[in-house]
């Protein structure tokens, strides 16, 4: 008391040992303590322990803590210190451990000593003594302390593994372990592709570490607030107004604010490789596209109202910009201003990327480049704890990891490892409602020969979709009528096209067709099996007296399609959306489209659908425009692989996955659950 009441303080910080298996007798631990920050009310402040390298798990584990006086005296968030360790939680105090170790540090004037104590359960508490730090009235920045062997004194000799605990005093360790479905993009920079958007947004394994401003509901018809906690928009639907949460954390405990938003939509809209897949959405923005082409070090149509309120203020009404802004994951402006200020055409040469921090349920622990990576529970979630405490993702044969006992969760879609999971004990699935990726034959409608509308019917019937599904992909693929998948914005009213040979000789004879004709029929696709669905195609149309030439693409796909650099006349791909954001492409100079397709009547639906933020009207018209699509044919919808969610039985899921994960849907992951 008489050493506070002379004007000096003093705090205490916990270190936690939790993981009794990850160091032995004899081992050094580096116990770090750092100041984050004072108001003169409260105290924040981060400590973190290193075990040695040859432990079973060497990487930091950490915890924050914050000290206030008793008054209410009004609080401002500290600010981190350049060297921070991304591992922070931003909750006021640690979860009672099995042992504690607790530092107390003292210092003024006088060269007082410092004091850790290590006391086991039950145990006889033991004390270092070290020389104090720092003057008067001045709390130490940073103090580094090593524990020796005494350790091994300290803790009992029963020998622990990893995730054990005294269940008498904790709950046993929680792990979820999931296989990467995005393995070429390796596991220590998630944007490693230069796809920033939805390209860190569109996988379990990748949602988990970011968050997003809204979220969709599971069948993909409405968004939702999540960090924003609401949002207007206004009567010419030209402004949106976003106001954020304000107990949203990053993973090392700064507070998310106002000007995370606005460098997230900057990195969003980077110039060359570093281009998000929203940046055509976002372009839309006042000043955007100087700012994209480098004419401009900001973008205009972005205001900073206040810590917690975004304006944007847009070229023209788009209802797909507020889908484009949902996909962005929350980036750190404290983290990546000076990057994206100094060359945002390199910004995912950042070494951000290699211990990524964000917002999300889970915070990037550690990784072993084509092995695995670690994420742990984010303490300061904003939506509270998630209930489990440590994620495993995997970059493995998925087979391999069930056996070993490595695999409770996966997103899949190869026919022979969904058979041989669900019948591995403890495992389960289902199938999604829909493939995202659909599979279509497009007409090249520039080529006199594809501009007679009875020659692409004719194809149309030609084609026996069921009998591809049931037997050609042994039951593992789903027939679609329409180029929007089978979800809430698809018109599942449509009249199916049905494998009719008769009808498709009648079309061409009606047409003139002459048999001796070839079509090309370009693929991109270098697979086995994609070579023996185009013989498959081939055999299709020769049944009718259509001759076809499959001809493989293999360099500068692209420009053969859409600027057809190469004759052709037939192409096959895939589509990957799940909503109406699809139906763009034929609009009349759309610049991703094959089939360069035109129809004044769909130029001017769209642009209703994109002015609306009514959903039922949005849906009005995409199911209109779906119907002209398919009476007008330029594209042949074939079908979508089957795709299965495969977990172990022992895992709860709250929200069951209905939708490819192509945006962030609203699955509620902290609220999972799995059996230890």
């Amino acid at each position: 008391a008489d050493y506070v009441a002379g004007g000096r303080s003093y705090f205490t910080v916990e270190t936690h040992l939790r993981h009794l298996g990850e160091v032995q007798a004899g081992d050094r631990i580096r116990v770090t303590t750092q100041l984050l920050g004072d108001d003169g009310s409260c105290i924040s402040s981060t400590a973190w322990t290193t075990a040695p390298a040859g432990s079973l798990r060497p990487a930091s584990t950490c915890c924050c803590t914050s000290t206030c006086k008793p008054a209410g005296a009004a609080r401002r968030k500290p600010r981190s210190q350049p060297g921070l360790q991304p591992c922070c939680r931003a909750t006021p105090s640690c979860p009672d451990p099995r042992e504690r170790a607790v530092m107390s540090e003292q210092s003024d004037e006088s060269d007082e000593a410092m004091t850790f104590g290590l006391t086991p359960p039950g145990g006889k508490e033991m004390i270092f003594g070290y020389p104090a730090l720092g003057g008067a009235n001045m709390v130490p920045r940073i103090v580094t302390k090593t524990l020796v062997a005494l350790l091994a004194v300290a803790l009992s000799a029963t020998a622990f593994g990893e995730g054990q605990t005294d269940s008498a005093t904790e709950a046993p360790e929680t792990v979820l372990n999931l296989v990467s479905h995005g393995q070429e993009r390796g596991l220590t920079g998630w944007a490693r592709g230069g796809n920033f958007g939805m390209a860190v947004t569109n996988s379990l394994e990748e949602s988990l570490p970011f968050d997003t401003l809204l979220l969709f509901d599971p069948t993909y018809s409405e968004l939702r607030p999540h960090i924003a906690e609401r949002w207007e928009a206004s009567d010419d639907n030209l402004v949106y107004t976003f106001h954020l949460r304000q107990d949203v954390f990053f993973h090392d405990g700064e507070q998310m604010h106002a000007d995370d938003l606005v460098t997230s939509v900057h990195l969003g809209l980077g110039t060359g490789k570093a281009a998000g897949r929203t940046v055509a959405q976002l372009a839309k923005l006042e000043g955007a596209v100087d700012y994209r082409e480098g004419a401009a070090d900001s973008i205009t149509g972005i205001e900073i109202v206040d810590d917690f309120t975004v304006r944007f203020t847009l070229t023209e009404p788009s209802y797909t910009f507020l889908t484009a802004i949902a996909a962005q994951p929350i980036m750190p402006e404290h983290l990546l201003s000076e990057d994206l200020r100094e060359n945002r055409t390199l910004i995912f040469q950042s070494e951000y990327w290699q211990h990524p921090v964000a917002t999300g349920p889970f915070m990037f622990s550690r990784s072993v480049p084509g092995d695995f990576a670690e994420l742990l529970a984010h303490d300061g979630y904003f939506l509270g704890r998630p209930k489990i405490d440590r994620v495993i993702i995997w970059e493995r044969d998925p087979i391999l990891a069930a056996e070993d006992g490595k695999l409770d969760f996966m997103w899949g879609r190869d026919p022979a490892q969904i058979d041989q999971l669900l019948q591995t004990p403890g495992m389960t699935g289902y199938p999604l409602q829909n493939g995202a990726y659909k599979r279509e034959l497009w007409s090249n409608m520039e080529d006199g020969t594809m501009g007679d509308l009875r020659l692409r019917q004719a194809i149309a019937y030609a084609i026996d979709r069921d009998e591809i599904a049931a037997e050609f992909f042994n039951g593992y693929a789903n027939v679609w009528h329409t180029v929007v998948p089978p979800t809430f914005w698809s018109n599942r009213d449509l009249p199916q096209v049905p494998y009719d040979p008769d009808r498709s000789r009648q079309l061409l004879s009606d047409a003139g067709w002459d048999p001796d004709t070839e079509l090309t029929l370009i693929y991109y696709y270098t697979d086995p099996q994609t070579s023996d669905f185009m013989a498959l195609i081939q055999s299709y149309l020769a049944e009718v007296g259509i001759k076809v030439s499959p001809r493989l693409v293999e360099r500068d796909v692209g420009t053969v399609l859409h600027d057809k650099t190469q004759p052709w006349q037939l192409a096959y791909g895939a589509r990957n959306s799940i909503d109406t954001g699809v139906l763009h492409q034929y609009a009349t100079g759309a610049g991703n489209s094959p089939t360069d397709y035109s129809n004044p009547t769909i130029d001017r639906m769209l642009a209703e659908m994109e002015a609306s933020l009514d959903t039922a009207e949005r849906k009005r018209l995409g199911d209109e425009i779906q119907a002209i699509i398919m009476d007008d044919m330029p594209t042949i919808p074939l079908y979508a692989t089957k795709e299965y969610i495969l977990h172990s039985e022992r895992l709860k899921m709250p929200v069951k996955w209905l939708n490819r994960y192509s945006h962030p849907f609203d699955l509620r992951f902290h609220e999972w659950t799995i059996e230890p």
